[in-house]
């Protein structure tokens, strides 16, 4: 597609080579569903009814969350929401507009997500989930081994992953993976070069791939290696791209810098410092002076 090669070249010149396909995929506790009579949420709309049901507050039971502590995994979730509402999270626009909406609702007004989760990593999130006390949330492709690996807890059924809820665009989950770069400073260049080539070779690349989840890419010898090994990423990965969710990473040539104006405005807005309104404005000054 064609943002795809545009993410990997320039005036198509091929100069990065994509190490791992980091996508969100929504996780469920299938097991719990089922027990309840409910279904897995395929709309936000469905997220807030079928959380309702799930959560208990009290005894810190909650339908969703996620790892939202700054810097960086705030915005890691609102791009995730953005993607789903059809907007560019670096543009503060409409779309950036109802996913923060949205988080806020589901924190202060559903109160189906716990606001906590904004002093929270991804262990802390993971440790949630795996202690029984989430019914369904968002993750990166290493949360599979993780639980895997947590041979006491684990079931398949705890570990489902289904389609994202659709938002106002769809069921969309941005991919994360950034691939292989030498730096232009770097002090070994040509031993970089061998490193990446050793790495991305059709005999390496697919026994990483068997280590991280990460490092699993729709490509050819990888998936080819895999195909009798059960790996439940390849059949996620799969029911995600025949149902169009992969979405594009948000570009801006400042990205760090960007990502850090979105954590701070939606940390204002989540912690009732600033109202919506403000934040939009805020952040579109604040990424129109990093284009200057």
């Amino acid at each position: 597609q064609d943002h795809i090669r545009g993410f990997l070249s320039i005036d198509d010149v091929p100069y990065r080579i994509p190490h791992e396909f980091a996508v969100g995929y929504f996780f469920n506790r299938q097991d719990w569903l089922s027990e309840r009579g409910l279904s897995v949420p395929t709309t936000w709309e469905e997220m807030v009814e079928v959380g309702k049901e799930i959560t208990d507050a009290e005894n810190g039971v909650w339908a969703t969350t996620d790892g939202l502590i700054k810097p960086a995994l705030l915005y890691v979730y609102v791009a995730y929401l953005t993607a789903q509402a059809g907007g560019k999270v670096f543009e503060f626009d409409e779309g950036t507009a109802e996913a923060l909406q949205f988080l806020y609702d589901m924190i202060h007004t559903h109160k189906i997500f716990p606001e906590e989760a904004l002093n929270q990593d991804y262990t802390a999130q993971n440790n949630l989930y795996m202690g029984d006390k989430v019914g369904f949330m968002r993750q990166w492709p290493f949360f599979q081994g993780v639980a895997e690996g947590n041979e006491d807890w684990y079931a398949p059924e705890k570990m489902v992953i289904s389609l994202p809820p659709a938002g106002p665009a769809g069921s969309k989950s941005w991919i994360g993976g950034w691939g292989f770069s030498v730096p232009t400073y770097a002090p070994n260049p040509d031993g970089a070069r061998e490193l990446i080539r050793y790495l991305t070779s059709k005999e390496v690349a697919p026994e990483l791939a068997k280590q991280q989840g990460f490092l699993l890419t729709p490509r050819y010898s990888i998936l080819e290696a895999l195909a009798d090994t059960g790996d439940e990423l390849i059949a996620a990965m799969g029911l995600y791209a025949d149902n169009d969710v992969f979405a594009p990473r948000a570009f801006h040539p400042r990205v760090a810098e960007a990502q850090t104006v979105v954590d701070d405005m939606a940390s204002l807005f989540l912690t009732n410092q600033s109202s919506l309104s403000e934040v939009l404005e805020q952040g579109k000054q604040l990424i129109a002076a990093l284009d200057q």
